[in-house]
């Protein structure tokens, strides 16, 4: 995976891009976190981080899946891949938006800062996401499935993907951690909103088999005991 990394940099002396997915409260962030610290030139974005404001997220929605933040449906995708396109280019300075996830009770809103990121620092881009990879089933008017048309571009562009597999009976306890402005039914409702795309997209994405793609087995504390492509 390394070696594939460098020869995409050395082959279009562009920046390689590296996707991870894993269920909620897995260790994508920290993840990235550490990868950015012992890489250079490594910056790492969520999709998290592209929700579109609370305002703009229809709380009454009558699908229930769209009524607050986490599906696919509620994310800025043309600012987020007009953030990766700027990533890659390295020709100017970045302002990667922030998700504030304990505004308004735990409902979330992006957040008045960005981070900043200067043009030609960058080596390797990071993008991690709990849907990234999930890709349409073609059901039939379902608003999830139509949305995730949206998220296919950014998908196809991946150089290398990382798909950490996890439990999802584990999910409401590590996604708790994370989750602390939310009250108990609000909390129950939130990650509802993402069980039933969970049982739909991710078991196809398991099973996938490709060399750009490693699959990494985690145990309950978020330890690998495997990997295989």
């Amino acid at each position: 995976m390394v070696d594939r990394v460098v020869e995409t940099w050395i082959r279009t002396r562009r920046p390689a891009l590296v996707g991870i997915q894993g269920v909620q409260g897995s260790g994508k962030t920290t993840l990235c976190r550490t990868l950015e610290a012992r890489i250079p030139g490594c910056v790492a974005i969520s999709l998290d981080d592209f929700y579109l404001p609370d305002a703009e997220i229809d709380a009454k929605h009558e699908d229930p899946r769209l009524r607050g933040r986490g599906n696919p449906g509620t994310h800025d995708m043309a600012r987020l891949s007009e953030c990766i396109a700027r990533l890659m280019s390295g020709t100017e300075d970045v302002d990667v938006p922030v998700y504030d996830k304990s505004a308004h009770g735990g409902r979330g809103d992006r957040a008045p800062e960005t981070r900043h990121v200067p043009k030609g620092s960058v080596e390797t881009v990071i993008v991690e996401g709990w849907c990234l990879g999930f890709r349409p089933r073609g059901i039939d008017g379902d608003v999830v499935d139509l949305a995730l048309r949206e998220y296919e571009s950014l998908v196809d562009l991946l150089d290398i993907m990382v798909v950490l597999h996890a439990d999802l009976a584990w999910t409401d306890k590590w996604r708790a951690e994370s989750e602390t402005a939310m009250d108990a039914a609000t909390f129950a409702s939130f990650m509802a909103r993402f069980r039933v795309t969970n049982e739909t997209y991710l078991p196809y994405l398991r099973v996938r088999r490709d060399d750009s793609i490693l699959h990494i087995q985690l145990n309950a504390h978020r330890q690998m005991v495997s990997a295989w492509t």
